[in-house]
């Protein structure tokens, strides 16, 4: 099915375990949500890539009788339009000290995203979800005002990890919003691994 836009992404912190940490830095629920603080402007873009790898193939007798496929874990390239400050460090994993500086933490973050779309002809959502991955900010580019200001917008690389469940194949499930037996709240729980939200019906309106 082709899609149409970018609706929204959403994404939070978890333990080593999969649990959901309701970092309150991320929104009321422990969940970010873009386009919803005050000041962001949401988010531009969400390349995925790697979302399947060709296989090697075998020959026996003289024909190719099957591939062999490796796992594919997805990349995500994520571009943002003023993501607010102390969400974009609890997702990086830095910590903040008593003087208002960051630093890297000692563990990386584990971080769950969703990306929503729609499909071109349904309307309907449609979410590519990771449940666990890592978030990279690997370059700011701070360049003087002109004639007009120059604006750094924030990019990320999300590369997904091994999930926590094991129903997940590799590093992303797709949930389509307009299947029958679709619960937008279960989504979020898996995800984000936070039993207790109220962002699904937020996300609704």
């Amino acid at each position: 099915m082709a899609t149409k836009g970018l609706k929204r992404t959403y994404m939070g912190v978890k333990d080593s375990e999969g649990k959901g940490k309701k970092a309150l830095e991320l929104g009321p629920d422990g969940i970010y949500q873009s386009n919803k603080a005050k000041d962001d402007y949401g988010t531009k873009s969400a390349n995925i890539q790697n979302i399947g790898s060709k296989g090697t193939p075998k020959y026996g007798d003289n024909g190719l009788q099957y591939t062999v496929n490796a796992n594919s874990y997805p990349e995500v390239a994520l571009e943002f339009l003023n993501m607010p400050f102390d969400a974009k460090m609890t997702l990086l994993g830095w910590e903040k000290d008593d003087n208002g500086g960051y630093s890297k933490g000692v563990e990386d973050a584990h971080v769950a995203l969703i990306v929503e779309t729609e499909g071109l002809t349904t309307g309907t959502s449609l979410y590519y979800a990771f449940q666990n991955g890592e978030l990279i900010e690997t370059n700011k580019n701070i360049a003087t005002n002109e004639t007009a200001e120059t604006v750094a917008d924030d990019v990320f690389t999300y590369s997904s990890l091994k999930p926590f469940s094991d129903d997940w194949a590799h590093g992303m499930k797709v949930y389509d919003g307009g299947d029958k037996n679709f619960n937008e709240k279960k989504m979020f729980a898996e995800v984000f691994g936070l039993e207790d939200t109220s962002t699904a019906k937020a996300a609704s309106k």
